[in-house]
């Protein structure tokens, strides 16, 4: 029985900190626009086609046809035709864009320095610490069973 009220107080725990506002803004960066923004943002001098985005995030193509449909509309990316090939297309994230992800980023950073200042270094290291292990030892025990 102490396993689970252990497990209900970590579930708890985790929903404290799932529904504050800054990790609120870094589930953002996580998924989405702001992940597919996110990624052009930092990785300006690539060549962006939908299908990196969908490879390298590991996005659907639908789904990244949809963001990036979505972030055109909005001025945020723009998409060029290949002459040679209409099949190809490359994406660029605009100065729109760009403005979006950093004024994002910006606030995201003053939530996290909150944060950190208001546990301390040494507790955030030993969260950076845990949180290391738990992700290590989970796929570990995933990969084993699969």
């Amino acid at each position: 029985m102490e396993n689970q009220n252990l497990l209900y107080e970590l579930i708890g725990s985790l929903e404290k900190i799932y529904y504050l506002e800054g990790f609120t803004q870094l589930m953002e960066f996580l998924q989405g626009e702001m992940y597919i923004l996110h990624y052009m943002s930092q990785n300006l001098e690539e060549e962006i086609n939908p299908s990196t985005l969908s490879e390298k995030l590991h996005l659907t193509r639908p789904r990244v046809t949809a963001i990036l449909n979505t972030l055109k509309k909005k001025a945020y990316v723009e998409t060029k035709q290949d002459e040679e090939d209409r099949r190809r297309l490359t994406v660029r994230i605009t100065e729109k864009g760009l403005s979006l992800i950093n004024e994002k980023q910006s606030n995201a950073k003053e939530y996290f320095h909150l944060f950190i200042d208001s546990v301390g270094e040494e507790n955030v290291k030993d969260l950076i610490r845990i949180i290391d292990l738990a992700a290590k030892e989970i796929d570990n025990k995933k990969g084993s069973r699969g």
